[in-house]
């Protein structure tokens, strides 16, 4: 029985010269030659697949769930949210964290388990009176205890946040070396 790299390398050997079909594409009539390639280009990569797929032993699932508590704190946690999108102008909601939630998913396959893993977590909040989720990455929020310590976010409580000074600073750094370039 031929090995897994044994029949790999022959796909890719009928598939090199696929690649170059300009140099046979007179073998077929006009109207069905690019549809008979494409066709059969697809079944050799479904066979690779196939293939490959015949040494999986396992799935792994991910150990984190796709949204999870977290460091930003419990589901169902009260907060004031700024979204930063235009459509919603300077206007601070009430919304409830649902809690951190998993932005991208990776599949890897190594040797003979494909594994599923969740990345890039971020706070999502549900803000009910727009009936949508915003998450922490395009908003400015924080948690609060009850409605009446709900405050509008302003632009000074932006320009007060520690990273944001941290910017504005090396902006004006860079301005000023440019200045004194010139």
């Amino acid at each position: 029985m031929p090995k897994t790299k044994e029949i790999l390398d022959k796909i890719e050997k009928i598939l090199e010269p696929i690649k170059q079909y300009d140099q046979f594409k007179y073998l077929f009539s006009e109207d069905k030659g690019e549809e008979i390639l494409v066709n059969l280009i697809s079944e050799i990569k479904s066979l690779r697949f196939m293939v490959l797929s015949t040494d999986i032993k396992d799935i792994a699932f991910p150990k984190e769930r796709p949204v999870r508590d977290g460091w930003t704190g419990k589901a169902g946690t009260l907060v004031k949210v700024r979204p930063c999108a235009d459509e919603y102008g300077d206007k601070t909601f009430i919304g409830f964290l649902i809690g951190e939630a998993a932005l991208s998913s990776e599949l890897e396959i190594k040797e003979d388990v494909i594994q599923l893993n969740h990345s890039q977590y971020n706070p999502a909040i549900l803000v009910p009176e727009i009936n949508k989720v915003i998450y922490g990455c395009e908003s400015w929020w924080g948690k609060i205890k009850s409605v009446e310590e709900l405050e509008e976010i302003t632009d000074k409580d932006i320009d007060n946040v520690w990273y944001v000074k941290l910017l504005k600073k090396q902006l004006e750094d860079k301005e000023k070396e440019k200045e004194e370039s010139n």
